[in-house]
């Protein structure tokens, strides 16, 4: 059987073996090229060897599609099936198949060394966005795929992770692809919509591809193309301020508008000091994260309100400060793995004891300065009342002088 055939009789298979699935044909994963890779809740590549392939390539694919997918399997004709074990490792599953049927020779089980970072090289930068907000991560809105790849990969639990990118690739669609994503914007002089064409193309069968379907794909992709051009050259839209009183204001560390002198101050005020420790506070505007230096020497300078009214003694106020500020999870663990549920929540007691005061605080100055505002308004208009006054009579001397 030739390539065509069976990747015919693989897709169909797969569509009836599933009920929510994707299929992408012809992926890039890294130096290799996988044949057909399924979304479900896992990513599973599958490499075809028709009657007319040899065994001389598969080595190296093999180690790339291990790096990518969760499963993997290899489908062969039946000439093929009984030599197929011997040159594919005990996790790799083996898809045999016959005229029109196809054969489970031997179930894949779990590849162990699959990369999540590699798994997020597939999906597009709009999508990475997804899973920062998802995550409670910053956007780093000015880093390439690659930098928050990195982020991801090291911060999110892998299994979770792994679920979410399924979840991005099963909701992809290709009518909204990175509308107001301008960093993948593609230009080079010409106006042609590469990108959108290939994205398109790894879920279309190339074989029924028509020339009329080939026409319509272009138009789709062009229409694709010239909305992101006209999202791209459009002017920046002003937004009318809305008139929000200040009660109605909800503070919380890590929003962008609580600037690093309030914190500074919130820090002040949690170790009842009367020094300015904004010289201790670190901001990256680029990615957005805030960092709260030498914590731990901090803490000691009042060790009671910092490790036991705010915060633990192993995990003291500041520390608690910080990941509020980056909208981490708090999570404690004994020895590194064991999760300690008792300490955690008093430690979030702590943070929302903390944020607690911080609101308080914030209201207070708010109507301090209400009230320092109302007085310079009162002032203002007896002043203009004076002037007025003055005015007044000028204007009578000079009447009576005539």
């Amino acid at each position: 059987m030739n390539d065509k055939a069976i990747r015919n009789i693989l897709i169909a298979y797969l569509k009836a073996s599933n009920h929510e699935i994707r299929i992408y044909q012809e992926k890039s994963i890294g130096t290799s090229i996988c044949d057909v890779m399924a979304v479900t809740d896992r990513l599973t590549g599958y490499e075809i060897k028709s009657d007319l392939d040899n065994y001389f390539r598969l080595a190296g694919q093999i180690k790339a599609y291990d790096r990518f997918f969760d499963e993997n399997y290899l489908v062969v004709s039946k000439s093929h099936c009984q030599s197929a074990q011997y040159h594919v490792p005990n996790h790799w599953g083996i898809l045999c198949i016959e005229n029109d049927n196809i054969t489970l020779f031997r179930k894949a089980l779990g590849n162990q060394q699959v990369s999540r970072r590699n798994q997020l090289t597939i999906l597009w930068k709009l999508e990475l966005k997804n899973l920062l907000v998802r995550n409670n991560m910053p956007l780093y809105a000015q880093r390439d795929r690659k930098y928050i790849s990195e982020q991801l990969a090291s911060t999110v639990e892998p299994g979770l992770l792994g679920r979410q990118i399924t979840r991005e690739l099963l909701q992809r669609d290709y009518s909204v692809y990175d509308a107001q994503d301008h960093t993948l914007y593609y230009n080079d002089g010409e106006g042609f919509p590469a990108e959108e064409i290939v994205d398109m193309l790894s879920e279309k069968n190339l074989e029924q591809m028509t020339l009329d379907k080939w026409i319509e794909l272009y138009r789709q992709a062009a229409a694709v193309h010239e909305h992101k051009e006209q999202l791209y050259r459009a002017p920046t839209v002003g937004r009318t301020p809305h008139a929000i009183p200040y009660t109605d204001i909800e503070v919380s560390l890590g929003v962008p508008w609580v600037g690093k002198q309030i914190i500074a101050d919130f820090i002040a005020h949690i170790l009842e000091s009367e020094s300015d420790f904004s010289v201790f506070l670190g901001y990256e505007e680029v990615t957005g994260s805030w960092c709260i230096h030498n914590k731990d020497y901090l803490a000691s300078l009042n060790s009671k309100n910092a490790m036991f009214k705010y915060g633990l003694e192993r995990y003291n106020a500041l520390r608690i400060m910080e990941n509020t500020l980056n909208l981490r999870e708090i999570k404690l663990l004994d020895n590194g793995t064991e999760y300690n549920e008792r300490d955690t929540l008093a430690a979030l007691e702590s943070a929302v004891a903390s944020l607690k005061d911080e609101s308080k605080a914030i209201m207070q100055e708010t109507l301090k300065i209400k009230s320092e505002t109302k007085k310079l308004r009162e002032e203002r208009e007896r002043m203009s009342e004076e002037l007025l006054q003055k005015k007044r009579e000028l204007d009578l001397l000079k009447t009576r002088r005539k």
